[in-house]
């Protein structure tokens, strides 16, 4: 096998057609083409790369220019709804086991004050927060009763002055605040600010 000189490979004339030698052995033309197209294929990349930069450096130029902000603010986790205040209701007139009862089925928690204790045939005469009040549900808001003595039935048993779980603070709820706050201040609450 003959090779052929660097010269004749640069000329780019065939071996197989001037020497008449098997192209697979001699042909110095044809690893030429083959590198020939890897390298352009790597230019063409190449020439990509650079474009995508030229053209993130220019973006980024306008943005600082113009006052873009350069990344996107965190998105805030979505914030939840104020809890819907809660209405104190009227328990006046109520005997003492159903006044209690509807007041922790309303998420409220009580306490008795006065010379009468909680047992339950005594009817409730005064409430603090006044019925209608519009309160923050803080856990279970306070309702302080003062009760009259039933002399109709027996004051039998242990007397219950306290709901069986504690009691939270009072808090004006902001929707009518004012007015809501006028009355609870007026009948003798602690509000919170």
């Amino acid at each position: 096998m003959r090779r052929l000189s660097s010269a004749r490979r640069r000329a780019g004339s065939c071996c197989s057609t001037v020497l008449g030698i098997e192209p697979q052995a001699a042909c110095a033309e044809k690893p030429s083409v083959e590198l020939g197209r890897i390298a352009s294929a790597r230019l063409a990349r190449l020439a990509l790369a650079v474009a995508l930069g030229a053209a993130a450096t220019a973006g980024a130029t306008w943005a600082a220019a113009h006052g873009v902000p350069a990344t996107q603010p965190e998105p805030t986790a979505p914030t939840e709804a104020a809890p819907a205040p809660l209405v104190v209701p009227d328990v006046r007139r109520l005997a003492f086991v159903f006044a209690k009862g509807a007041l922790e089925d309303a998420g409220f928690a009580w306490r008795v004050r006065g010379p009468v204790h909680g047992y339950p045939a005594n009817t409730v005469v005064a409430q603090s927060p006044p019925p209608g009040a519009a309160v923050v549900d803080t856990g279970a808001p306070l309702v302080t009763l003062t009760l009259k003595r039933n002399l109709a039935y027996p004051q039998a048993g242990e007397p219950e002055d306290a709901s069986p779980y504690a009691a939270t603070a009072v808090k004006a709820a902001a929707a009518g605040r004012d007015r809501s706050a006028r009355r609870l201040a007026s009948s003798g609450a602690r509000l919170l600010p």
